[in-house]
């Protein structure tokens, strides 16, 4: 009879609830003591802990003040000598002058003193996929390949080897406030103009393109001779015609385009150039967060430690009673 009344099992749903129930009313009793105890810590020690904060957050305060001084000091120099300012330059390199900019670029240090004031110099390329392409079959089975060998579409957009052969490539300058970021940019295209190779090139590829706009011209002249001529043509001419004169259009506009940038074998398109004001204020910004971080952890170390030191006296209080027993 014993036996059946342990194996039911509705007996034993019973006794395992009773026991989930004395267990969470334990937990919630310790949770309760546990929460009393803290606020009558808090109550009995509340002078200590507000003078610990107080003087953590003033120490905090004063040893920002006294670490950042002389940084701030620097920063705001009247003399700007330290100061720096950004630019960035969205150029167009042509007639294969990239390889000459990036070969720049990577020893400009050594070229001084038409480099002196700046403090760094990168160049990377604006994605654009089309521009891996650019209307050659050859350069997409080429894309194809290379795709085939990266793990990411990523990878291939930034790639080095196809980096540099973007259509627009921008040039980001760090430069001390006092450099004459214009006259230096004005010498540099004028350095990458005169070099031989490009110069003669560049007289090529204007010549061929003023020639492409010229037959564009006629062939656009054509067509808009047959048309205002009002002679009869079939609707399917009429629309090939205007088709052809849309198509051609379209390139005499890419033609002329090239012919504007090719005029300089750096071309600018546009630049950016950062505010002092505004990299004043990030630095302030990053300051303030600073401080606000030591103001913040000194107080809440105090109080730790103190907490630790109260719980250390009270186990020790309490086991040197049981040691006398």
């Amino acid at each position: 009879m014993e036996n059946k009344t342990q194996n039911n099992p509705d007996h034993f749903d019973e006794i395992t609830f009773n026991e989930l129930k004395s267990f969470f009313k334990s937990l919630s009793n310790s949770v309760g003591l546990c929460f009393y105890r803290m606020v009558r810590f808090i109550i009995k020690n509340a002078i200590y802990l507000i003078l610990l904060i107080a003087i953590g957050f003033g120490l905090g305060y004063f040893l920002d003040r006294t670490s950042t001084g002389a940084v701030g000091e620097k920063t705001f120099d009247l003399t700007n000598s330290d100061k720096t300012k950004m630019y960035e330059v969205v150029v167009v390199p042509n007639y294969g002058s990239i390889d000459f900019i990036i070969d720049w670029i990577n020893h400009y240090e050594d070229k001084e003193p038409l480099t002196e004031g700046i403090k760094e110099i990168r160049i990377q390329g604006v994605e654009n996929i089309y521009d891996l392409m650019d209307e050659n079959r050859m350069n997409v089975h080429t894309l194809s390949v290379l795709n085939s060998k990266v793990q990411r579409y990523q990878e291939l957009l930034y790639n080095s080897a196809t980096n540099k052969k973007y259509r627009y490539q921008k040039i980001s300058f760090e430069v001390l406030e006092s450099f004459d970021f214009n006259t230096f940019f004005k010498s540099f295209q004028k350095q990458v103009s005169e070099e031989p190779y490009y110069k003669s090139r560049k007289n090529i590829e204007l010549d061929r393109l003023i020639f492409r706009k010229e037959e564009l011209f006629k062939s656009l002249n054509q067509i808009n001779s047959i048309l205002d001529k009002g002679e009869t043509v079939q609707s399917d001419d009429l629309a090939n015609l205007v088709t052809e004169k849309d198509n051609l259009l379209k390139v005499l506009s890419e033609v002329e385009l090239k012919i504007l940038e090719g005029e300089e074998v750096l071309f600018e398109v546009y630049r950016f150039e950062t505010k002092e004001s505004e990299i004043e204020k990030e630095k302030s910004e990053k300051k303030r967060v600073s401080k606000l971080g030591k103001e913040i952890k000194l107080p809440v170390l105090f109080v730790f430690l103190f907490v630790i030191g109260n719980l250390g006296v009270r186990t020790y209080k309490k086991y040197r009673a049981i040691n006398k027993q």
